[in-house]
């Protein structure tokens, strides 16, 4: 299986000391494909000018790596800010795939994130992702927030046919931290290990909601100490 993904210069610290050693520890089995993109926002910092820019080089490399994937080829992408910790295709029921078209990480309350998605290879797929992409190419910098490819993935995806399931806690968002109710209504079996509600079972971690390489840096540190 491929796992993709996508990183510029601010991020290069990410890719090279946290998501790429903690892959090759944990998921030998996964192909890595990686690209270096642009850095369209100079700062590297979430819907800064340039994101746009950002978000439609990585929706054309979505796009891109179905197209040279085989029919029905399960692909996984990946944002630079995940750290690994255990073997996904150990953990993960590829029967799934028999009735669902992509898996993504959970985004508070209950929706997809982009940041981590199993996907299978199919002609609706990629369709969907190519709308993304055009409608993204519409949205001003002012409409970001509103009109980005996780809202719109998440708005329409059902018009293209696709059958979207979210992934448990164990890929874990520093989100599910700060609402434990939410975390636990979603996940019947969520169990916090301390105050700072971080389970020490999970297979991996992908450090959004924080602005900034080393806060993101600081936040990966944190989350990895936990783990058993």
């Amino acid at each position: 299986m491929k796992i993709y993904t996508l990183y510029s210069d601010s991020h290069k610290i990410l890719f090279d000391e946290w998501f790429r050693p903690s892959i090759k520890a944990t998921n030998p089995d996964l192909q890595l494909i990686c690209k270096i993109s642009e850095q369209f926002c100079s700062s590297g910092n979430y819907m800064e000018k340039g994101w746009k820019e950002t978000m439609i080089e990585k929706d054309n490399y979505i796009i891109q790596s179905l197209e040279d994937a085989q029919p029905n080829e399960i692909i996984i992408h990946a944002d630079a800010d995940v750290q690994f910790f255990k073997n996904i295709k150990q953990n993960l029921d590829l029967k799934i795939f028999d009735t669902i078209d992509i898996v993504c990480q959970a985004d508070a309350p209950n929706a997809a994130c982009f940041g981590f998605m199993i996907m299978k290879n199919t002609e609706n797929l990629k369709q969907l992702f190519k709308n993304i992409v055009e409608i993204v190419k519409q949205a001003n910098d002012q409409s970001m927030h509103h009109i980005n490819d996780q809202r719109i993935l998440n708005s329409i995806h059902r018009s293209f046919g696709i059958k979207m399931g979210l992934l448990d806690y164990r890929y874990f968002s520093n989100w599910m931290t700060h609402d434990i109710n939410v975390s636990k209504s979603l996940f019947s079996d969520f169990e916090a290990v301390d105050s700072n509600n971080i389970p020490s079972n999970l297979i991996l971690h992908h450090a959004n909601y924080v602005v900034g390489v080393q806060t993101k840096i600081d936040l990966m540190n944190k989350i990895k100490s936990y783990q058993k």
